[in-house]
């Protein structure tokens, strides 16, 4: 029965702690952009670290060894009391006096303890900053900032593990008291009453280890008051945190074939990567650092861009280029007054289902994602298996990578992202766009009665957004990327993100990006033969 028992209890912790952790993860990955730009990233590894570990791992050790140590103490108070029954007396003034020892140390180590989860957070936050900045820290020869900051957000850290110590330490002294006023008793009562020696010498021997058992009694009791604490945050943190799908009014998934031209239309939207609430709550840290509009990523932003019409977005760092990317993507929101001033082939984006809408946009992102080392190099080129082999091999040679998969082995050859040069991540990037390209070009020709998949001249209509993928590459690819994109994506409209000029070869027009708002429209010719533009200030 025992057994029995421990299997289960083990079992079911196992299975409340993948649950927990299931729920927090969901809430993370379907939280909308406006809760990353808001919350520090060391808070959510912490939950992920520090309370899971809490929860499993501590709890149920905790609740195991406070039944244990429960049943042992009781044993104990049994076994002093046989000294003398007068002794038994004591037993409710001294469980009183423990009650007002654990009230206070109770509430004075919990707060401890939260101090220490918290305390860790800005650690984590700074060693994640270190290791994506790491090539930065080394060029301009910041180690040393970067080790005394360490070293002082690792003091601060470990300054309420220090305190909860010293509490403890505490603790036990105070229950020594108790224990050395319990032997005090039983020796006082054993030479008046001259009770048996035997019985004496065992309560003696018993009050030896009493105290103890007494400390670790609280102590267990503490844990699990902390523990549950931490299950009390990760169910409030997947319960609180809204998801993405619940920002918009409503969750309609487009019509197969959508976007069927690619016109799309921004007429005087504003948008903020803060919360809502954050710009309209007076009492918000957002409201009191700055005004509204000084939250805004983007400032009344009118832009309408026609079928097959190719725009490259430019514009110093921060002028909110890449808003845009993801204002179109519906990562970013617009304020609620403009959220229906968004539309696709005259469809408002605030309408359709977040997941659908961005699986009917081919975007290439600035930072190429691919999947865990060793997965072959089809799954990271097309990890929906949409495409066949050949197809496959036929969009790496179209970016010039196909000679880099046959030096490793092909397509089903395991994959490392640290053996590509980030030119050629880019091109991989490319290279899936270039699927997702040929495939939806396919099913237009299935659907009109014919055609060879694969067809570059076919599948029109279509909507490509690339985000600064130039910035890490050089010329040669540059030029290599350029070609691609007007050779297989003839047809589509076309926003690129960019700061290189190079880049604007075949644009039709350029918009020009300053402090989130347009300054500047037209083609790139005649925007570089404008006396005092913006534009062509960015060219020099």
């Amino acid at each position: 029965m025992i057994l029995c028992f421990l299997v289960c209890y083990r079992n079911g912790i196992a299975n409340s702690g993948a649950q927990l952790h299931q729920g927090a993860l969901n809430t993370v990955t379907r939280a909308p952009l406006s809760f990353f730009a808001t919350t520090d990233v060391g808070a959510v590894t912490s939950l992920f670290s520090q309370d899971m570990a809490l929860v499993d791992n501590e709890l149920p050790i905790s609740f195991a060894n406070l039944a244990l140590d429960a049943c042992n103490a009781v044993g104990m108070a049994a076994v002093i009391a046989t000294a003398s029954p007068y002794l038994a007396i004591a037993y409710p003034p001294i469980l009183g006096i423990l009650y007002l020892i654990q009230k206070f140390y109770l509430r004075t180590s919990r707060q401890l303890r939260l101090l220490d989860l918290e305390a860790k957070a800005p650690l984590y936050t700074h060693y994640l900053d270190t290791i994506r900045g790491l090539a930065t820290l080394r060029a301009f020869r910041w180690e040393d900032h970067g080790v005394d900051k360490n070293t002082e957000l690792l003091t601060d850290s470990q300054k309420p593990a220090y305190l909860l110590a010293m509490i403890q330490r505490a603790l036990m002294f105070v229950l020594q008291l108790v224990v050395a006023i319990l032997a005090t008793s039983v020796v006082a009562l054993a030479t008046q009453l001259r009770t048996s020696s035997a019985l004496t010498g065992a309560s003696l021997v018993t009050l030896m280890t009493f105290g103890d058992v007494l400390n670790y009694i609280i102590r267990w009791w503490t844990q699990i008051e902390t523990s549950i604490g931490a299950v009390s945050r990760l169910k409030g943190f997947s319960e609180k945190v809204p998801s993405e799908s619940t920002c918009g009014e409503e969750e309609v998934v487009p019509v197969k074939g959508w976007p069927f031209r690619g016109d799309m239309v921004v007429d005087n939207v504003s948008a903020s990567y803060s919360t809502v609430r954050d710009l309209n709550d007076p009492s918000s840290n957002i409201c009191n650092s700055a005004s509204p509009a000084e939250t805004l990523a983007l400032r009344d932003i009118s832009l309408t861009i026609r079928n097959g019409e190719k725009v490259a977005i430019c514009g110093r760092t921060g002028s909110g280029k890449s808003s845009i990317i993801l204002l179109l993507l519906r990562l970013l929101n617009p304020l609620p007054s403009c959220r229906a001033n968004i539309t696709i082939d005259g469809t408002p984006l605030h309408t359709l289902n977040h997941s659908a809408l961005r699986d009917r946009i081919i975007t290439i992102p600035q930072e190429p994602a691919f999947l865990p080392d060793g997965t072959s190099f089809r799954s990271n080129l097309d990890p929906y298996g949409l495409a066949d082999e050949p197809e496959c091999r036929r969009a790496l040679e179209s970016v010039g990578l196909w000679s880099v998969a046959q030096r490793q082995g092909g397509l089903h050859a395991g994959l490392s992202a640290g053996s590509l040069s980030q030119g050629q991540k880019q091109l991989f990037s490319l290279a899936r766009a270039v699927i997702r390209r040929r495939v939806r070009a396919a099913k237009q020709l299935l659907t009109r009665g014919g055609g060879l998949a694969g067809e570059t001249s076919f599948g029109g209509g279509g909507i490509l957004l690339v985000d600064e993928v130039s910035s890490t590459v050089d010329a040669e690819t540059e030029e290599q990327m350029q070609t691609v994109i007007h050779l297989e994506f003839e047809g589509y409209t076309v926003v690129m993100v960019t700061h290189r000029l190079e880049m604007l070869r075949g644009f039709d027009r350029v918009v020009v990006m300053e402090k989130g708002a347009i300054v500047e429209v037209g083609p790139p010719e005649d925007m570089m033969g404008r006396d005092g533009g913006v534009f062509r200030h960015c060219g020099r």
